[in-house]
């Protein structure tokens, strides 16, 4: 479901209007509250990380830079604030301490507010085999039966979920308090069902679901070791013409030019909303260190549990390059490439990768 449409259902079914007040946990640059600000609702956004929040600002959102927990939902009850609608899209998995977030949820929702939480689904997860989708950002993978005791925990019912097709599959839970008047939806009994069924309860299932992965890598290697005794070349052909490649002296001319026949994947517009979104991240963000370079610039940081770990990935208009940093007594030494200095404490760089693209 697109932002657009999300607002509109949830302003119909909860029959929201100027008076409401409607809270994203997690905004980035404030794209879905503009749909809500459009609706006449009062909006904020909570957002730790800056770049992206200034981003919201400049739409008009109401962005505050902060971490949610209940820390700051007092603050913000102190200032007034409740919610007749809370919004958390693909956030719960990426917060560590998610009982104080979802405490802070039931201190900010008003009494008869709705608080909706979208997360990929573990059910769609391992049914489908989609082991490749799991990564150290996230901590945990809810299934109904996880969310239905977190809630519980603060306080808070699901009362109806819904399950989009985002991220292979995923969960959308509709939470309110528990002594409010929202019904329970049927597909709360149907899906606890479903995920009872496969046996998400119990470790067995979690322990063959492991192996099973073990087996898929097993059964590539195999697959890939008779195709090179059989002298096959696994590759992808490029079957772009290059007139000049067949050059056998260079007489100063110009390096040969591919063309680019390649499909469009992604529209102008969000190429521009997110390439602007990630150019802030070294302009003014937690990748500002490498802005000294003069040129065009953008890319993501990303740290693990405690700072331990700690990536970047940037990009220019011709070059994509990658690097992760780790504490030196955690990784053997055979893996690293050269020491090098993170905050003052040696780390270990594992791996620079550096890509030569295109990018229209």
């Amino acid at each position: 479901m697109d932002a657009k449409k999300y607002v509109e259902q949830m302003v119909a079914r909860f029959r929201l209007s100027a008076a409401s007040r409607h809270v994203e946990l997690a905004s980035n640059d404030g794209y879905l509250l503009q749909y809500s600000m459009a609706k006449g609702l009062k909006c904020l956004g909570v957002e730790p990380c800056e770049s992206v929040a200034l981003a919201g600002r400049d739409k008009g959102v109401d962005t505050r830079i902060e971490f949610f927990g209940t820390q700051y939902a007092h603050k913000l009850l102190a200032e007034g604030w409740t919610a007749d609608l809370i919004t958390g899209n693909n956030v719960l998995a990426h917060v560590p301490a998610i009982n104080d977030f979802v405490g802070g949820v039931k201190i900010l929702l008003a009494p008869q507010g709705v608080a909706t939480f979208e997360v990929q689904h573990l059910l769609k997860l391992m049914q489908r085999h989609q082991f490749d989708t799991i990564y150290h950002e996230h901590f945990s993978y809810l299934s109904l039966i996880a969310g239905l005791r977190i809630f519980a925990k603060a306080g808070l019912r699901v009362f109806d979920v819904e399950l989009p097709e985002t991220h292979g599959g995923s969960i959308r839970f509709f939470v309110c308090h528990d002594a409010s008047c929202h019904a329970d939806s049927p597909n709360v009994a149907r899906v606890l069902a479903e995920e009872r069924a496969y046996g998400l309860e119990a470790d067995a299932v979690y322990v063959a679901w492991n192996e099973s992965v073990r087996q898929t890598k097993r059964d590539l290697l195999e697959l890939l070791i008779a195709l090179k005794r059989d002298g096959k070349t696994i590759a992808r052909a490029d079957t772009r013409s290059c007139e000049d490649c067949n050059e056998v002296d260079w007489h100063g001319q110009a390096p040969p030019v591919l063309p680019d026949t390649r499909d469009t994947v992604v529209s102008a517009t969000s190429a521009y909303q997110i390439v602007s979104i990630l150019q802030g991240v070294v302009e003014r963000g937690t990748g500002r260190v490498i802005a000294s370079v003069g040129k065009p610039l953008a890319g993501k940081t990303g740290t693990t549990n405690d700072y331990q770990d700690n990536w970047f990935m940037g990009f220019s208009p011709e070059r994509v390059r990658t690097a992760l940093a780790n504490s030196s007594d955690r990784w053997p030494k055979p893996l690293t490439s050269r020491m090098t200095t993170l905050n003052g404490q040696p780390v270990d760089v594992i791996f620079n990768l550096t890509v030569n693209f295109k990018l229209n």
